[in-house]
């Protein structure tokens, strides 16, 4: 409205920026956690890949239309026509039925709504759920370890994530074109590899599903280097980068997810999902302030070498976990 209206003020971004990202902190434990109680846990493997490459085929769709809508309609308009698809995807998620498969689980259901009457009463707040998410995840090691995994693969991609724009712009000299097509290559991948591990991923181990994610994501990072260096199909080679990068990330995460779904209580899972989600985004903004004060020193192609082979080389840590080795 303030945009239609011409009185939308750079401070107004900032308020609403903040806002949204607040509310988004409420969406994402809570998909998490509904996704193990509409799914058997032979299937969270498929239905996680499954709904990544939705979102991703949803999100390559909605670049192509908003630019459409913005040349026919208005960047206003766009804007409207957002808002209310935001408010029907609401109302689809308020029809959605969580089964309660057996007596034991709607006990469970007491038990737990009774805690939290509880909880209200005793007026819990929520730095001490947290801290107690924080302890579940300390006594399960795991899970430790690969939260913190995403933590240091956030910060390793944070140079890229940032410097793409210059890198295609000055590096490449592909322009606003190449922009896009590297973007857009890498939510291609990110589709083709969740389609893969909805029909194969059950056949393979996490262990390996993840190990090949991680490598194959911090190689071909690092391999963004090397268009860099040559005189010709420049664009080409950066986009079949992307494209391998792309679909190294849900090979990465998706295991994860699945077993992070697979090994804790309902209960605990949107409190242990937000905490992972705090860890990963704390980290931004220090990958962020270190990829710009590196620019100014390291060249771009030698920054993303670098980073990328700390991201390939970050499944070390992991290796060394027995109960990473045997998760199945």
């Amino acid at each position: 409205m303030l945009f239609g209206l011409g009185q939308l003020q750079v401070w107004h971004l900032f308020v609403v920026t903040i806002l949204i990202s607040l509310l988004e902190c409420f969406t994402s434990p809570a998909e998490v956690s509904s996704v193990p109680r509409l799914l058997p846990q032979s299937m969270l493997l498929s239905g996680n890949a499954m709904s990544s490459s939705a979102s991703r085929v949803a999100e390559l769709a909605g670049l192509a239309v908003a630019g459409a809508l913005i040349a026919t309609a208005g960047i206003a308009w766009t804007i409207f026509i957002d808002a209310v698809l935001f408010a029907l995807s609401a109302i689809c998620m308020s029809r959605v039925v969580y089964p309660t498969s057996n007596t034991s689980s709607t006990q469970e259901n007491i038990a737990i709504h009774d805690d939290s009457v509880n909880s209200s009463v005793k007026a819990t707040s929520i730095f001490a759920e947290m801290m107690e998410a924080f302890h579940f995840v300390r006594k399960h090691v795991l899970l430790l370890i690969v939260s913190i995994l995403f933590a240091f693969v956030n910060f390793c991609l944070m140079p890229f994530n940032v410097l793409r724009t210059p890198y295609v712009m000055e590096t490449l000299q592909a322009g606003a074109g190449g922009l896009s097509l590297l973007s857009g290559l890498m939510v291609a991948g990110m589709v083709l590899s969740g389609v893969w591990m909805s029909h194969a991923g059950a056949n393979y181990r996490k262990s390996m599903l993840v190990v090949s994610g991680i490598v194959m994501l911090g190689l071909s990072y690092a391999l963004t280097a090397i268009p860099a260096y040559m005189s010709d199909f420049q664009l080409p080679a950066a986009a079949a980068c992307c494209l391998l990068m792309g679909f190294g990330i849900p090979l990465a995460t998706t295991p994860l997810a699945s077993y992070l779904m697979e090994v804790t209580p309902s209960e605990m899972l949107g409190r242990v999902s937000a905490l992972q989600s705090m860890l990963c985004l704390s980290v931004v903004p220090l990958g962020s302030l270190a990829a710009g004060a590196l620019a100014e020193w390291i060249a771009l192609p030698v920054l993303f070498i670098v980073f990328g082979l700390l991201l390939a080389m970050s499944v070390i840590m992991i290796l060394f976990s027995k109960s990473f080795r045997q998760m199945t």
